[in-house]
């Protein structure tokens, strides 16, 4: 049974979402560049899936069960994504004090499914030994251009540096160790 999510029709506020900009070379939040020198990845939420953006409508999702799990194609007009949720230090606004902050990461992009790709390699062996940890990494740069399709892209260069706990929450099962399916 797959799981289908509107993943952002509930909400406006895109300042609870984080990419990683291809063309860019650099991370966004809320369409602004971020500085970021660090994430931390939760993989226990990692879902893998297809995914379809309409024009002007929010995503939606159909999610396998496990992240090793895609569900079928629902049409051909789906693409391949997945759903994260980070935790990123910024700024905020009302006190300039920096924060960490739970936000999404999800795409439909090739160059951010080889980023997330990549770093759960580093770590899916160690995945179930820290439950209820987060994967700290350090952004290091992008990948140099490689040919996709019609055009180029790049991946996010991170590198594993250490589990960390996770804030306000404590989790005594995590079985995200799946391999994700990332064709």
């Amino acid at each position: 049974m797959s799981e289908e999510l509107g993943l952002f029709e509930s909400s406006s506020d895109s300042s609870q979402y984080v990419r990683y900009a291809p063309q860019s070379k650099k991370w966004k939040s809320n369409g602004n560049e971020l500085d970021l020198k660090q994430i931390a990845l939760d993989f226990k939420s990692l879902k893998t899936g297809w995914g379809i953006w309409p024009e002007g409508q929010a995503i939606t999702w159909t999610f396998g069960e496990v992240p090793s799990a895609l569900p079928k194609k629902p049409t051909e007009q789906h693409k391949q994504g997945f759903y994260i949720d980070v935790y990123i230090h910024e700024t905020n606004e009302g006190s300039g004090v920096k924060e960490l902050t739970k936000k999404t990461w999800s795409s439909l992009s090739f160059g951010e499914r080889e980023t997330i790709r990549l770093m759960h390699r580093q770590v899916k062996e160690d995945i179930k030994a820290n439950a209820g940890k987060i994967a700290v990494f350090t952004f290091d740069g992008a990948s140099e251009n490689m040919k996709v399709g019609q055009g180029n892209t790049n991946y996010a260069k991170c590198t594993f540096k250490s589990w960390a706990e996770k804030p306000g929450e404590t989790v005594a099962n995590n079985t995200s160790d799946d391999d994700p399916v990332f064709g």
